[in-house]
C-alpha cells in the first residue's frame, strides 16, 4: 500500500491566495446583524417589485419571500401572517382576476405592508 506524503505543517491554516477575505460567506444565523436582516428584507422586496413588473415569476418571488423570511428574527405571528398571504398569492395565480375572492394586487401590496411593518420591527429597540 503506498501512502502519499503529508504536507508540512506550518502552524498556519492554509488559505487560497486567490481569496482576499472580503468574499461574501454564508454567516452564522445567530451572528447575522440588524444591517443583514435589512438587506434581507431589502432582497425580499425587489423580488416583489420585479415579480410584480413581470420580471421575475411569482413562484421564483414567493420562493424568495419563503427563505428570506425564515432567517428573519421576527415574532411568530408575522410568519403566520406571511404564510397566509403568500399561500393565497399561489392559489390566486390559479385563477383569473375574475373568479379569483380576493384581488391579486391587493395581496402583492400587504406583501409591501409586511415588508413596512417588519423592517419597522427590526429596528425597533
Amino acid at each position: 500500500m503506498i501512502v502519499a506524503a503529508k504536507p508540512p505543517l506550518t502552524g498556519r491554516a492554509h488559505r487560497p491566495t486567490h481569496l482576499t477575505g472580503n468574499e461574501h460567506r454564508p454567516r452564522d444565523p445567530e451572528r447575522q446583524t440588524v444591517n443583514d436582516h435589512l438587506d434581507t428584507l431589502t432582497r425580499m422586496t425587489d423580488a416583489l417589485n420585479a415579480s410584480t413588473r413581470g420580471q421575475l415569476s411569482q413562484t421564483d418571488m414567493i420562493r424568495q419571500w419563503r427563505s428570506g423570511a425564515a432567517s428573519l428574527p421576527l415574532p411568530e405571528k408575522f410568519g403566520t401572517v406571511l404564510a397566509d398571504l403568500l399561500d393565497r398569492i399561489e392559489a390566486s395565480a390559479l385563477f383569473s382576476e375574475e373568479s379569483c375572492s380576493f384581488s391579486q394586487k391587493d395581496l402583492l401590496n400587504s406583501l409591501q405592508v409586511w415588508a413596512d411593518k417588519a423592517r419597522a420591527k427590526l429596528t425597533s429597540p
